[in-house]
């Protein structure tokens, strides 16, 4: 007969465990420290792992890795893979760059784009990269894509105005139909 897996992890209290779940940020932390909560209250391995969205064989390495290691044995351990080629201090100093103008830098264009990114990196750090990766890392380093919204070059103001008014009439005459036989209703 098999054996029956449980928590066998006494140094960490049932009250210590759910303080650390109240506490953290990290979401996949939370729910690996729900988990063993809910274990710890006698619930059983399916129905934990109903509730926090995992299948039974993830819930058990788990469980494994909480009798093993206590509460650090639920951190995952850090992912394998190549470490930046750029160091911290060379991020920072990219970071400051690309706050300035590319003008300012001897560029021809006024805006940052992945292209001109990966550039600027290969003559100041005589590193290369992708245009992708350089993207990714501009996510990291708290940067998003912004593009201007385009305005016709022969857009007509008046024009434009006019049309407003007119399509905001024309909503108006279909809002007082009675025969209209659906509504928006905002859920409170």
């Amino acid at each position: 007969m098999p054996t029956v897996l449980q928590i066998t992890q006494s140094n960490v209290s049932r009250n210590e465990l759910y303080d650390i779940f109240r506490k953290t940020d990290d979401a996949d932390m939370a729910r690996r420290f729900q988990a063993m909560f809910l274990l710890l209250d006698g619930y059983s391995k399916e129905i934990v792992a109903s509730i926090v969205g995992i299948s039974k064989r993830e819930l058990i390495r788990w469980i494994h890795a909480f009798n093993d290691g206590g509460i650090d044995g639920l951190y995952p351990y850090p992912k394998p893979g190549r470490p930046c080629r750029l160091t911290a201090e060379q991020k920072q100093e990219l970071d400051v760059y690309l706050q300035r103008n590319p003008r300012d830098l001897g560029y021809d264009s006024a805006i940052w784009d992945g292209k001109m990114i990966k550039h600027h990196i290969e003559q100041k750090f005589g590193v290369q990269f992708e245009v992708r990766r350089v993207q990714a890392m501009m996510h990291e380093l708290g940067y998003s894509l912004q593009r201007p919204r385009p305005v016709p070059a022969k857009a007509d103001s008046a024009k434009q105005e006019a049309f407003t008014k007119e399509l905001a009439e024309k909503k108006g005459q279909f809002l007082n139909r009675t025969t209209c036989s659906c509504t928006w209703t905002k859920q409170v």
